[in-house]
């Protein structure tokens, strides 16, 4: 497979097309868990951590 030029471009085209999908799919976290941490009372802040 290594010294097949068409099959190596087929695997390195799928291993791109995964990473952009899960750095997405990072984003997209990562704004849901700002948005989350920002929604937070800071009342609720100041009981962590737990005793």
């Amino acid at each position: 497979m290594l010294n097949d030029p068409a099959a190596m471009r087929g695997l390195l085209l799928t291993y791109s097309e995964k990473v952009l999908t899960l750095e997405s799919e990072n984003q997209a976290l990562g704004d849901k868990a700002r948005r989350w941490i920002g929604s937070q009372s800071s009342s609720a802040s100041a009981d962590w951590p737990p005793a």
